[in-house]
C-alpha cells in the first residue's frame, strides 16, 4: 500500500510539472488564435489546481472536511473555462470574455461564499451549477454535429463532419474525467488517483491536436503589391451582357473599383477561395457563424478582415455575391429573350426575401433589378 502511495505521489507531481510546462510552451502561441488563448488559460488553470493539491500534504489540513468542500468548489473553476473552450471549438466567437467571465464570477462567489459561510447548500448548488453547464455544452455540441450531418452538409467541407466528431470525443474524455476524479475523491484510494494522472494528461495533449485542427494561425498581412490581384472595375453596369460577366468574381472589386484584396491576407485569400469554390452565398440561411467554423477562425478575425480587408460588413460581403450572381442570370435570361420573376432571381441568388434583394441590388447597381434586365433586353433588341 505504501509503494502504490508512493507512485501517487510521484504521478502528482509529474503531472503538476507537465501542466505547468504546458502552460509555458501555449504561452508563446496564444497569439496565433482565440482558441489558443482559451486553451493556455485552461491549462494554466489546472496546473494551479492541481498545485494547491500540495496543501493535503501537511497534516493540519488533511481528514477536514471544509478545506475539502473548499479544495472541491476551487476546482470547478476549470469548469466554465473547459466548456468555453469546447463551445468555441466547434462555433467561434459564441464563448466571448464577458460570457465567461459571468460563469467564472458565479463559481468565484459560490466558492467565497461557502468559505464565509459553510453551507451544504451553496456547496451542491454549486455542483448543480456546474453539472448544468456541461450538459449543456455536450447538448450544444452533438446538436451541432447533427446538423452538419444532415441539414448543412453540402455546404460544409467533407472532413469536418469528422473533425467535430473527434472535438466531441475529446470533450466527453475531459469532462468525463474531470468529473470522474470527484467521485474517486469521495473514496480516495492511491490508485485511483494514480490511474486518473496517467489517463488525464494524454487527453489533455489530445486537446491540443484537436485545437491545431480546429484553429487558424494568426494572419499576418503581406506587404502591399507582394500578391494582390488586380481585377477589372465593373464600370457599366450592363457589362455582364456582353459576354464580361467574369467567371471568378470579386465583387468588392467589381462595387468600389480598388484593388482586389484577395491576397492580401491569408484569411481574405481563404474566405474568397470557399466563396467562390463552394459557392456559399447561395445558402439562404448563411451566417457569419458558418463563416468561422469553415475558416476554423474566430468572429473578431473575421468581421476585422471583412472590414480591413474586403471593405465591407458580413451582410455587404455575401450580397455582393448575391447581386453578382443574380446580374448573370438576369444576362443569360435577356440573351435568351426569356420572361422571368424577380423573386425567382432573388431565390436562385440566396436571397431570402424579394425585399432584401431589391434593396441590396440597388445599393450596388444603382438601379431597381426589373430596371436593370429592361436595359438588358433594350441592349440586346
Amino acid at each position: 500500500m505504501e509503494a502504490i502511495e508512493s507512485i501517487a505521489h510521484t504521478l502528482r507531481g509529474g503531472t503538476t510539472i507537465f501542466f505547468f510546462a504546458y502552460a509555458v510552451a501555449l504561452f508563446r502561441m496564444r497569439r496565433r488564435s482565440r482558441l489558443m488563448q482559451l486553451l493556455f488559460c485552461l491549462i494554466l488553470l489546472l496546473a494551479l489546481e492541481f498545485l494547491k493539491d500540495a496543501l493535503f500534504l501537511f497534516p493540519q489540513f488533511q481528514r477536514l472536511h471544509y478545506w475539502d468542500d473548499l479544495v472541491s468548489l476551487t476546482d470547478l473553476l476549470c469548469v466554465p473555462m473547459a466548456c468555453a473552450f469546447f463551445v468555441e471549438l466547434i462555433r467561434p466567437g459564441v464563448a466571448t470574455n464577458r460570457r465567461i467571465a459571468f460563469f467564472l464570477l458565479v463559481h468565484f462567489l459560490c466558492l467565497l461564499g461557502y468559505a464565509l459561510w459553510p453551507c451544504r447548500i451553496l456547496f451542491y448548488g454549486a455542483f448543480a451549477l456546474a453539472f448544468l453547464q456541461v450538459a449543456v455544452t455536450v447538448g450544444y455540441m452533438f446538436l451541432f454535429v447533427l446538423q452538419i450531418r444532415h441539414h448543412r452538409s453540402a455546404f460544409y467541407p467533407p472532413d469536418l463532419l469528422l473533425n467535430m466528431r473527434w472535438t466531441v470525443v475529446a470533450a466527453l474524455s475531459f469532462i468525463g474525467l474531470f468529473f470522474g476524479y470527484y467521485i474517486a475523491f469521495e473514496t480516495t484510494t492511491w490508485l485511483s488517483e494514480s490511474i486518473f494522472c496517467v489517463l488525464f494528461c494524454p487527453v489533455v495533449c489530445s486537446i491540443y491536436y484537436v485545437t491545431r485542427r480546429q484553429s487558424a494561425c494568426f494572419f499576418p498581412q503581406s506587404e502591399e503589391g507582394g500578391d494582390a490581384v488586380e481585377e477589372e472595375t465593373a464600370s457599366d453596369p450592363l457589362s455582364v451582357a456582353d459576354g464580361e460577366y467574369p467567371s471568378s468574381p470579386c465583387p468588392v472589386a467589381e462595387a468600389t473599383g480598388k484593388k482586389s484584396p484577395l491576397a492580401s491576407t491569408r484569411l481574405a485569400a481563404e474566405l474568397e477561395a470557399l466563396m467562390r469554390e463552394q459557392r456559399l452565398y447561395l445558402n439562404p440561411q448563411l451566417t457569419l457563424a458558418d463563416l468561422t467554423t469553415l475558416l476554423h477562425t474566430n468572429r473578431t478575425s473575421l468581421t476585422r478582415c471583412l472590414k480591413q480587408d474586403l471593405d465591407g460588413s458580413f451582410y455587404d460581403y455575401v450580397n455582393r455575391y448575391r447581386v453578382t450572381e443574380a446580374c448573370r442570370l438576369l444576362a443569360e435570361a435577356a440573351a435568351r429573350d426569356e420572361a422571368v420573376t424577380m423573386t425567382d432571381v432573388a431565390s436562385q441568388s440566396g436571397f431570402n426575401s424579394i425585399t432584401t434583394f431589391n434593396r441590396y441590388f440597388s445599393k450596388f447597381q444603382g438601379m431597381t433589378p426589373m430596371n436593370y434586365f429592361r436595359q438588358l433586353r433594350q441592349k440586346q433588341g
